[in-house]
């Protein structure tokens, strides 16, 4: 009898430190596998965990821009929520409900054809072309050892959704357009990883091409309209300028008429 309450007393402890300690093996994994698996800074400030409820909260997640440009960051966003099938946690598939992201801001730095979005991009495809490149054929030894080893969870999203994002323009190409803020039009993404499951860096990248996308999009968009407001203000000043010219020509003249 007194192991079996020891029994519980030590489950009771475990299950209290895995309570405790889920929120900071969150934000320790997205710290650490974010910017192995984009290739720039990915950060959170902190993560709180509901396990009776399948809820997750993403506080200050901040995604860094790739080098050489003077924004620290790309996209960084106050809350993030997340919802999971709690018993999915134990199989080999994590079923998350949704993810919700809202009010994102995003900084794009750069031309309308390249910027900090497309940079991103190319340097995702260039990593996930190298990592394509040494993948390879394995020895029997890896083999082996790799079939003995406990096979990585796979994670489905049902669905992810962003809204009320807003988009900082730094550009300077064709013209430079600086502090001017355009917004992101709602973005949905459904069944991402598929019916099976993918892996984490496969969803991160399943997610990641269509927002940069989206981001791009809009911007080029509010740039293009920005640019037309732009011309339509000279235009008008030009006019403004011609109309008062007129007029000091008429009282000019007026003057030498006696």
């Amino acid at each position: 009898m007194r192991i079996l309450g020891f029994l519980v007393v030590v489950l009771v402890a475990i299950i209290g430190a895995v309570w405790f300690y889920a929120g900071t093996i969150v934000e320790n994994a997205i710290n650490k596998v974010g910017p192995k698996v984009l290739g720039v800074p990915v950060s959170v400030s902190s993560v709180s965990v509901e396990l009776h409820k399948g809820s997750v909260s993403l506080h200050d997640l901040t995604l860094g821009n790739v080098e050489g440009f003077e924004e620290p960051n790309l996209m960084k966003v106050g809350t993030v929520d997340v919802a999971v099938f709690p018993t999915s946690l134990l199989s080999d598939t994590i079923f998350v409900k949704h993810v919700i992201i809202r009010k994102p801001q995003f900084w794009v730095e750069g031309g309308l054809n390249n910027n900090n979005i497309t940079a991103l991009q190319q340097h995702m495809s260039q990593r996930t072309a190298a990592t394509d490149a040494v993948a390879p054929e394995t020895s029997e030894t890896s083999t082996k050892t790799s079939a003995s080893d406990k096979p990585a969870k796979q994670v489905k999203i049902g669905l992810l959704s962003v809204t009320e994002g807003e988009i900082n323009l730094k550009l300077n190409k064709p013209v430079k357009l600086t502090d001017i803020s355009v917004p992101l039009p709602p973005v949905e993404m459904e069944n991402i990883g598929g019916d099976n499951g993918a892996s984490a860096a496969e969803v991160i990248a399943e997610v990641v091409a269509p927002l940069t996308n989206a981001v791009q999009k809009a911007a080029t968009e509010g740039a293009q309209q920005a640019l037309k407001n732009l011309q339509k203000n000279v235009k008008d000043l030009e006019g403004k300028a011609e109309n008062l010219r007129d007029s000091v020509k008429d009282k000019v003249k007026g003057l030498f008429n006696f």
